[in-house]
């Protein structure tokens, strides 16, 4: 299920709480479904990687690097899902604020300071896109600057959506 799909609802609605509620249902649903993605996931990756012939050293790195993603993958998500409802110029400034700690984390990570390895990698993935996500934040729920408002205040649940 992809964001975008909230975006076609505002074109066919105009009262402005609408659109909000919509937008909120969806940015609802799209974590609740990673949320469950993420438990299926930590159940099968194993079976997954074994049935596919991987060697036992490359199992431990993969596993590894997956655990810890998958851990914090709800973060990641919203990073995601709410650079799809930012202004262009605002979505790829965060992503490039997270690509760019990423490649300075990395090396820290994974070989100087830190020497993590895999594991260093996937923390460095995850620390610098938490950052990210904190402009989102911002922009999103403090500034509210984006295409779309989320709220929760008019929040109610309707079958019909």
């Amino acid at each position: 299920m992809e964001w975008g799909q909230v975006q076609k609802f505002p074109e066919k609605l105009e009262k402005k709480q609408k659109r909000s509620r919509y937008s909120c249902y969806y940015f609802c649903i799209i974590i609740v479904l990673d949320i469950l993605s993420v438990i299926i996931f930590l159940i099968t990756i194993k079976p997954i990687l074994l049935s596919t012939g991987t060697s036992s050293e490359t199992l431990k790195l993969a596993l590894d690097y997956a655990y810890i993603l998958l851990i914090f993958s709800p973060f990641l998500m919203f990073n995601k899902v709410a650079n799809e409802i930012l202004n262009a110029k605002k979505a790829m400034l965060a992503i490039a604020i997270g690509s760019f700690l990423n490649m300075v984390l990395d090396p820290i990570f994974i070989y100087n300071t830190f020497k993590l390895g895999i594991k260093g990698a996937a923390i460095a993935t995850v620390v610098s896109f938490s950052i990210s996500t904190l402009f989102i934040v911002y922009w999103m729920f403090i500034k509210r600057n984006t295409y779309l408002k989320i709220t929760f205040k008019d929040f109610k649940y309707d079958s019909k959506i």
